[in-house]
């Protein structure tokens, strides 16, 4: 299949760009917390020698059977019990990275089964002339699921969150006949009450009650998986800040300016629902929310509504269905 634009492909031209090694020191203790994901693991640099070989297999198995990853070497993980995931805890450098680089390289094709191709491994030296450092590796979507991880625990192996999860034989009849059907709705609803105090992006903002504010998402109804779930709201031509309360300051949020779409959980598994709350800042006084749904296989749902026709924090918003 042909590479299609992916959050892997973004992390590993970050972090094998021009200034890559400053970019991965900074992922340490970084506020907020650089939290692992389907598609990004942190590797101690200087493992066993007798764990490479599993850790690699295991690692590669899991992002192909999923939708591609990028693992960096040279960053030691820690568990966040809170949010029940993995963040870059603290540097754990790599001692040679083109040893390291060189045995990677030469293993991958002969750690899965079926052999996996256009894994990508790239050494970033902590500074000039140094061996010590980080190895990024790009391992792409496979082809031919299910990848069998020779050299691990388990067979198969299936990227949740921030682990790799042996799979079971519903998610292997999963992966060798493809979903061709998703069922999901749209949740939408008015919020009036929204933080007195805001900060956003560094700056301090005040509010009052507001007929400009919405909570928005997607809740999986299916049986399979959604991956790449992205939201396109509009109001006008009103900027919109997407944010959050405080979680312990009473009153008090915060938030970012949204430029384009918005990247909701990805994969959003069964049953679960994701959503954002939208506040829409400026001059425009255009009532009329316009929303645009978008997923990997699936075409993109148009929404066109009025503010007065959501329901005001009632509890239960407006519920669009959506078949494909």
């Amino acid at each position: 299949m042909n590479e299609t634009p992916s959050r892997a492909r973004e992390y590993f031209d970050r972090f094998t760009a021009e200034n890559a090694a400053d970019v991965l020191q900074t992922l340490v203790a970084s506020e907020p917390k650089t939290y692992e994901d389907e598609q990004l693991d942190f590797k101690h640099g200087n493992p066993k020698d007798e764990h490479i070989d599993l850790i690699w297999s295991k690692a590669l198995g899991a992002f192909a059977n999923s939708h591609g990853g990028v693992i960096v070497w040279g960053i030691k993980a820690d568990r966040d019990n809170e949010r029940k995931l993995d963040f870059a805890h603290s540097l754990a450098v790599v001692p040679d990275i083109y040893v390291l680089k060189e045995r990677l390289t030469q293993k991958y094709r002969f750690l899965t089964d079926p052999p996996l191709a256009s894994v990508e491994v790239v050494p970033i030296p902590l500074k000039d002339g140094a061996n010590a450092g980080f190895v990024v590796c790009y391992v792409p979507e496979g082809n031919h699921k299910a990848y069998q991880s020779m050299k691990a625990k388990y067979p198969y192996y299936f990227r949740i969150g921030s682990d790799a999860v042996e799979i079971s034989n519903a998610w292997l009849r999963q992966l060798f006949y493809p979903q061709t059907h998703h069922k999901l709705s749209l949740h939408i609803g008015a919020l009036k009450t929204i933080p007195r105090i805001m900060r956003v992006e560094g700056e301090e903002m005040g509010f009052g009650d507001s007929d400009r504010c919405i909570s928005v998402g997607i809740k999986n109804d299916g049986d399979y998986s959604l991956y790449e779930v992205l939201l396109v709201v509009k109001r006008g031509r009103n900027l919109l800040i997407n944010w959050q309360w405080e979680r312990f300051k009473r009153g008090f949020g915060r938030g970012h300016f949204e430029d384009g779409g918005i990247r909701l959980a990805s994969p959003l598994h069964p049953t679960l629902r994701s959503l954002v709350n939208l506040l829409a800042i400026g001059n425009d006084k255009e009532t009329k929310w316009s929303v645009r749904v978008c997923a990997k296989d699936l075409k993109p749902f148009d929404l066109d509504i009025e503010h007065s026709d959501l329901p005001v924090e009632t509890g239960e918003p407006l519920v669009i269905p959506i078949s494909v």
